[in-house]
């Protein structure tokens, strides 16, 4: 997260976007509300809140899976159940179809080229952050990756 200020210059720079760092970020920039933060309209949640912070809490209070070292991480495969595997796989073929020259995406290839594996990896953090222990990773996670991973190539 930066202003965009700090970040326009980066993000058109050839040599940042060539490096291949910047297409494994997830980047937006949402329109302004200034002129619309009024307090009067603020909505709060406070159980939402609540239940959030409890998960995290949760979450962040499990061991780490590490080798016999105690110090190398080790995290374990998630497997993808196989509806959510041709899910990912349609995806990725609709984008690259997408990337040839003239196809909508022609412009922003080295973007386009990550979000199967964006749209992967957010399913997986999805799919465990409902459930530490689960196997795999869903058809609804992996509907939810693939259009969060869509709104960021967007």
């Amino acid at each position: 997260m930066a202003q965009p200020v700090v970040m326009r210059d980066f993000l058109s720079d050839r040599m940042a976007g060539g490096l291949g760092f910047l297409p494994r970020c997830l980047i937006c920039e949402p329109p302004s509300t200034i002129g619309t933060r009024l307090h009067a309209k603020a909505k709060g949640d406070a159980a939402a809140v609540a239940r959030f912070a409890g998960r995290l809490k949760q979450t962040l209070a499990r061991p780490m899976p590490t080798g016999q070292d105690g110090q190398t991480l080790t995290p374990r495969v998630l497997d993808l159940v196989p509806e959510a595997r041709a899910q990912l796989v349609r995806f990725a073929d609709t984008i690259e179809v997408a990337q040839a020259p003239g196809g909508d995406l022609a412009q922003v290839t080295a973007y386009a080229s990550k979000a199967a594996e964006q749209a992967a990896r957010i399913a997986a953090v999805l799919a465990l952050w409902r459930d530490l222990d689960t196997p795999a990773v869903s058809k609804r996670d992996m509907a939810d990756g693939i259009a969060l991973a869509e709104f960021y190539l967007s």
